[in-house]
């Protein structure tokens, strides 16, 4: 996945974690503040345009694992039509119906 960062204007490589109505955790090598306040956009097929408002909660970086996780405040609908189906799936299924069905570009405003 490419996660876009606006206030930057720059792309980074990371992976989706851990997603769910609590937030979101994507690994990366990417920088971000603490407490950022931020919007999460993403495309989930077919034409679900998915939107969480949020803020920064935690920052990684270890030698294990880089990367920050986001607490959602408010979701969008569609948003929320994403996280009732993946709250009914087994875990293991998870990834791989995350992969099959978002867009591989997650943008931060």
């Amino acid at each position: 996945m490419v996660v876009r960062l606006r206030q930057r204007r720059k792309k980074a490589r990371g992976i989706v974690m851990d997603l769910g109505r609590g937030g979101i955790f994507v690994k990366t090598k990417a920088k971000v503040e603490l407490g950022s306040e931020l919007v999460v956009c993403f495309r989930a097929r077919p034409d679900m345009r998915c939107e969480g408002r949020g803020r920064i909660a935690r920052v990684l970086n270890t030698r294990m694992l880089l990367g920050f996780g986001i607490e959602f405040e408010q979701v969008n609908e569609p948003f929320e039509q994403l996280l009732s189906i993946l709250e009914r799936l087994d875990p293991q299924l998870r990834q791989q119906f995350l992969k099959e069905t978002i867009e591989r570009e997650l943008v931060i405003l």
